[in-house]
């Protein structure tokens, strides 16, 4: 199945991508896919869910974003 090419939606449209982007890699646009994987742990989710999370599943997100080391200090 082949699925649509679509433009970058890092870059809003304004083609400034570079070869340092994770959704392009610098080509200004990508075959969009309905799922991706996460960065951390490589398990396929949901396409919107990638984009949502910057690019992680949801337990990956949740490992890096729970502020625990702020609570540490909090308690101090």
């Amino acid at each position: 199945m082949k699925y649509p090419i679509i433009d970058c939606p890092r870059h809003e449209g304004a083609y400034d991508c570079n070869s340092f982007c994770d959704v392009c890699e610098g080509e200004q646009r990508y075959e969009w896919t309905p799922f991706r994987m996460c960065r951390d742990c490589g398990t396929a989710i949901d396409h919107d869910t990638w984009f949502e999370e910057l690019g992680m599943c949801l337990d990956c997100s949740n490992a890096y974003w729970n502020h625990d080391d702020e609570m540490e200090r909090e308690t101090r």
